[in-house]
């Protein structure tokens, strides 16, 4: 480009001139504004020819200073930053061949500050077609160049925040629904370049495509709202990237205003949560194992607990019966020697009368202490016998099975029918239920309470017998009851002791009541006595396991 002289006409010659001056008007006031200045520089001589004020100041010189120490190319290159002197150089050179250069570089000012400076300049040339000169203007733009800078190192910062923070940022127009930006990490979020996402992504419709389908409803929605509410946006959704790999994103934005105040796009941060979720998820899985373990645990404890309940209960309850058996050997040692001695007594001394009356021929005499002997012989077999019976109750027990109480009631009433009818009793035999256990020995508690009922009825005009059952408390409750001569209610707990007789004139062992009884504790049940008292008859019950 080249400078040529203009030809003016006389007559205009006022015109131009005052053009001219507007237009070195406008030059300086544009000079001042833009912070830019302008210069003359002097090829043949190798300096600066002349400047401008601004061109001055921004070597912090006057113009007379910056003519003095820019008379040489050598001065000149001394004020230039030692980096960009070759830089400067190259583009001087240039400027020759193509009559123009434009050129970034530093200064050092004698302050020792160094300025950020952009030259333009232009090659003058005369008529003859010959450089003369140049002229150049000069920006300090050292304030842009920072900013520029400072947003280049915060764009540097961004992307490494975002490779380490698995985080991107982007901004979406709401109106168009499309995004105007997003950075290198939002694409990478995404398993994708930022032109591979831009050109994948047109639209919404677009944008949810890799979304998980299980999400997918649910982000529109989201997505719908902060469109017409203009709110800030939150949400945590899963994607799947190209190559298949799912992730969890977290994405958070906020509306911004244009400059007539009109809400028109959204800027938000997408966040890779993928590793907080699987470590949420791996501890709920755990927090579910350790309560499984504890239930688990727990439920062993209670178990042990439980168990060792048992065994205590057991425990203690085998150590009551051993007690009870205990006391109750003692009182059976006491009674077997105290009722065995007194058929053995009653034979020793009727033998001894025998010896006396053989020898003095009393036949009727002779006969009646036989008929004595034989008694006492008779008593101390039926109470061995007893007493053998009780002895293996408990040891000799048949399987359990189901038991028809009703049958077993009626076997007993066979073996004492002829005892009924000579009395006159009155049987009555309510329904019964059918039981699990021994028949036999089931039969052996029927028959001695009905045996029982039938010795102590007494002098009862209208003797009754009653059997029958109900259930109570998950047991069958079954009872014998009699209108019989009754029983005192001190003696309610001794008519089940061994050897224990309420009335001596009556015929028996007192070994009946006790076999009863160990029959219904083998099966798991209890039995007892209820009277009003003497001539109120008595009810015999005893439950068994249903």
């Amino acid at each position: 480009m080249s400078i040529l002289p203009v030809k003016l006409n006389p007559e205009n010659l006022q015109a131009e001139l005052t053009r001219l001056w507007h237009r070195e008007a406008f030059f300086d006031a544009t000079q001042r504004i833009a912070r830019f200045g302008y210069c003359e520089w002097d090829y043949a001589n190798d300096c600066i020819k002349t400047c401008t004020r601004e061109y001055a100041q921004i070597f912090l010189m006057t113009i007379d200073e910056v003519i003095e120490s820019q008379d040489s190319w050598e001065k000149v290159l001394l004020q230039i930053h030692p980096d960009d002197r070759q830089l400067y150089t190259d583009s001087y050179r240039q400027d020759l061949g193509a009559g123009s250069h434009e050129v970034e570089y530093r200064i050092v000012r004698r302050d020792g500050e160094i300025r950020h400076i952009k030259e333009i300049g232009i090659v003058v040339y005369d008529d003859a077609g010959e450089i003369t000169g140049s002229v150049g203007l000069l920006q300090d733009f050292t304030e842009r160049k920072e900013r520029e800078q400072e947003l280049e190192y915060r764009d540097v910062m961004v992307q490494k925040i975002e490779t380490i923070t698995d985080v991107g940022y982007f901004i979406w127009d709401l109106q168009a629904e499309i995004y105007t930006y997003i950075s290198p990490g939002f694409a990478r979020l995404h398993g994708l370049t930022v032109d591979g996402y831009l050109q994948r992504v047109e639209s919404i419709k677009d944008d949810l495509a890799d979304v998980h389908e299980e999400d997918r409803e649910f982000l529109r929605d989201a997505y719908r709202r902060r469109l017409n509410d203009k709110k800030d946006f939150f949400a945590e959704y899963r994607i799947i990237r190209p190559d298949g790999q799912l992730r969890w994103l977290r994405e958070q934005g906020t509306v911004v205003q244009n400059a007539s105040g009109k809400t028109s796009q959204s800027i938000g941060i997408l966040q890779d949560i993928t590793e907080q979720k699987n470590e949420e998820q791996s501890l709920r899985d755990a927090k579910n194992s350790l309560e499984a373990i504890v239930a688990d645990r727990t439920r062993e404890l209670a178990d042990t607990i439980a168990r060792l309940e048992t065994e205590m209960t057991t425990r203690e309850k085998v150590s009551t019966e051993l007690e009870n058996q205990n006391a109750e050997l003692e009182r059976f040692a006491y009674t077997v020697s105290h009722d065995l001695k007194t058929p053995l007594v009653t034979i020793k001394g009727f033998v001894g009368l025998l010896g006396k009356d053989i020898a003095a021929n009393d036949m009727s005499r002779i006969a009646y202490d036989f008929e004595k002997i034989n008694s006492a012989a008779d008593t101390m077999d039926k109470l061995l016998s007893d007493l053998l019976e009780l002895g293996r109750v408990g040891r000799i027990m048949g399987e359990a099975e189901s038991c028809d109480l009703a049958e077993i009631a009626a076997k007993a009433i066979d073996m004492v029918e002829s005892e009924l009818r000579a009395r006159h009793v009155e049987l009555v035999v309510e329904d019964l239920p059918s039981v699990m256990g021994d028949p036999t020995r089931l039969l052996e508690v029927f028959l001695n309470l009905l045996e029982n009922a039938i010795k102590f009825l007494g002098g009862q005009a209208q003797p009754r017998i009653s059997i029958g059952a109900q259930e109570r408390d998950g047991m069958v409750c079954c009872f014998v009851q009699d209108n019989g001569i009754g029983i005192d209610g001190d003696y309610h707990d001794h008519v089940f002791g061994l050897f224990e007789r309420l009335d001596v004139k009556v015929d028996g062992t007192g070994v009946g009541l006790a076999l009863v009884k160990r029959i219904i504790e083998v099966h798991g049940g209890e039995i007892w006595v209820e009277s009003d008292g003497p001539g109120q008859g008595s009810r015999f019950l005893f439950t068994l396991p249903g």
